[in-house]
């Protein structure tokens, strides 16, 4: 996850039910100068293939993408501020093993790489950073199978 520091430097962390363990590298952070910055948001639901948010409704077919809009909705501003998007995509319900592929629309062409990976029935997500491509939009793309998709975005750079 990408966190900002609260007071005294530091976060809060929340299990909703039973115990479990907790573990939580530090693998970077961001200063107050130089480069992009990142702005954290309150988490908005931007895409749910279940129930037509921000596409219709359907699940994503195999071999298929979809472009989601991002700025301007969530609190993401337009494409002049926000440069890139963090956001947590989820899948659930996928009926085949598979892999999902999140990069900027029209920008550049779809990477031969996942950002997630999962196998039949699974309900699974990752947090993903993608650089906003044309009119603000990211695109996702499904290999196999078919699988409802929800993305929340979690925050930006700018």
């Amino acid at each position: 996850v990408i966190v900002e520091l609260g007071t005294g430097g530091k976060i809060s962390l929340y299990n909703n039910t039973g115990s479990t363990d907790v573990i939580a590298d530090v693998v970077g952070y961001y200063g107050p100068t130089g480069g992009a910055s990142y702005f954290p948001l309150v988490p908005a639901r931007l895409l749910d293939t279940r129930f037509g948010n921000g596409a219709p409704i359907a699940p994503l077919g195999p071999a298929a993408s979809l472009d989601v809009q991002i700025t301007g909705r969530g609190n993401v501003p337009i494409p002049i501020t926000a440069t890139a998007v963090v956001v947590n995509v989820t899948v659930t319900n996928p009926t085949d093993s598979s892999y999902l592929t999140a990069w900027p629309t029209g920008v550049v062409p779809r990477p031969p790489t996942s950002n997630l990976n999962y196998l039949p029935g699974q309900t699974i997500p990752n947090l993903v950073i993608v650089e906003l491509g044309t009119g603000g939009k990211i695109s996702l793309y499904n290999n196999t199978g078919s699988t409802d998709v929800i993305a929340d975005v979690v925050g930006y750079y700018g």
